[in-house]
């Protein structure tokens, strides 16, 4: 059976908005330094500021040409090969985004953001060993650790494929949801590497725990559905379906009559006919 998969568009809408506005306010920074730096042309740190603003705007040779002007004007700041370095890796120059990133640790051995740059490259390079032991020292190292520091360690181990890369993925997995509790994005990616593994009971259970957690419950209701029908459990399939078009229309109206909510609502039906439940039955 297939399953018919939608996204909000929404969300992703308003992304892509934010991200325009915030590339509009980098560029007339831009402009507003390199006025200052027609006055002052000796600015190590006005260009070093540039450099920094152009990186931020995607114009990352740009930004390493006022970097190396910082750097021959004196300035020795170690933000300097940060932006260096997150300049080359940006444009694919893995192995001098590695040299200048490994002299900053160097210095300073445990700077997270260093260290998370270091992850970056190493997995861009296919190093996915030594991405997720990197991974692991910013989870270490954090003053404060974040769901993305745990997935993306999962993520390189996964990458690194051989015998225990499953295991050691879930137990990064885990690791952070001991540290953080049952963070949403950390029990999805379980639940997806499960599914991946063909382990649908497994996936079942993380299925349920989102559920637990989930404030609306319709979308997860009818994932737990589609993973209970790969189970061949016709019966579990019906209940969770019967359950999200329940959680449906309990949503107000103007939630309900969505795009998103139609479309889950007449997948909920069509599932519920080929299960010989009738859909206006359910409510």
């Amino acid at each position: 059976m297939k399953f018919i998969r939608y996204l909000p568009v929404f969300g992703i809408s308003v992304l892509c908005l934010c991200s325009a506005l915030a590339h509009g306010d980098l560029h007339e920074r831009i402009l507003e330094v390199s006025d200052q730096i027609e006055a002052t042309p000796d600015s190590a740190y006005l260009y070093f500021y540039r450099g920094k603003l152009r990186c931020q705007h995607e114009q990352f040779d740009l930004s390493l040409e006022d970097m190396r002007v910082a750097k021959g004007l004196g300035y020795q700041e170690i933000q300097l090969q940060h932006f260096c370095a997150l300049a080359n890796f940006q444009l694919q120059k893995y192995r001098p985004a590695l040299r200048l990133i490994e002299s900053l640790l160097d210095a300073d051995p445990h700077n997270v953001t260093a260290l998370k740059l270091k992850a970056k490259i190493l997995h861009a390079q296919g190093d996915f060993s030594a991405a997720a032991e990197t991974h692991h020292l910013v989870i270490d190292h954090a003053i404060r650790t974040f769901p993305e520091n745990y997935l993306d360690a999962a993520q390189a181990l996964l990458d690194n494929g051989g015998n225990e890369a499953v295991l050691l993925a879930l137990e990064a997995l885990d690791q952070g949801i001991t540290d953080l509790g049952p963070v949403l994005t950390l029990v999805q990616k379980k639940k997806e590497i499960y599914l991946n593994e063909g382990d649908f009971p497994e996936a079942l259970k993380e299925q349920t725990k989102i559920i637990e957690t989930s404030e609306r419950k319709e979308v997860s209701f009818f994932r737990a559905a589609e993973i209970a029908l790969l189970l061949d459990d016709s019966e579990l399939a019906r209940e969770y379906l019967v359950k999200s078009r329940k959680a449906i229309f309990a949503l107000p109206n103007n939630i309900r009559n969505t795009g998103a909510m139609h479309l889950l609502d007449q997948q909920t039906r069509i599932f519920l006919t080929q299960l010989n439940t009738p859909p206006n039955e359910v409510h």
